[in-house]
């Protein structure tokens, strides 16, 4: 009989550069200093639209994590996540590129889905430990 290991659940820390960390900080203190001065010239609309901007940015800041569960990925990103099953992962390969994802850093893993042909649709994440995670995906695919 033979004894299959069982996959536990793995979080993987994601990796932060200093440039959009650094913009996404400009970013909040423009939102909360619009919020400000919406509020003192009584202008409420705008001020709930950009204190209401200021929480969604501010939210990509804490939340970043990637977690291996026993049949798919989960990406977090703030409030937003996304799922990507095992069985539909084609390739993995290290990447270092500008293209927007649930990332904060230009160096990469690009996760290739199998329905999809192009590259706007591949998943990207910035796992610190870039080896450590495609060796861990590999051996639960």
């Amino acid at each position: 009989m033979k004894m299959k290991k069982k996959l536990c659940r793995q979080t993987f820390t994601t990796r932060k550069d200093f440039i959009p960390l650094f913009f996404e900080i400009v970013l909040l203190t423009v939102f909360l200093g619009l919020f400000i001065i919406f509020m003192q010239e009584k202008d409420y609309l705008r001020a709930i639209i950009f204190i209401i901007l200021f929480i969604l940015l501010g939210a990509l800041l804490f939340k970043n994590d990637i977690t291996l569960e026993k049949y798919y990925i989960k990406i977090n990103y703030g409030i937003f996540y996304i799922k990507v099953k095992y069985k539909n992962i084609k390739e993995l390969k290290k990447v270092e590129n500008y293209f927007p994802g649930f990332t904060t850093s230009n160096i990469k893993v690009c996760i290739t889905n199998k329905k999809h042909k192009s590259f706007l649709f591949n998943t990207y994440v910035a796992p610190l430990d870039r080896d450590d995670f495609i060796f861990e995906v590999k051996r639960r695919i």
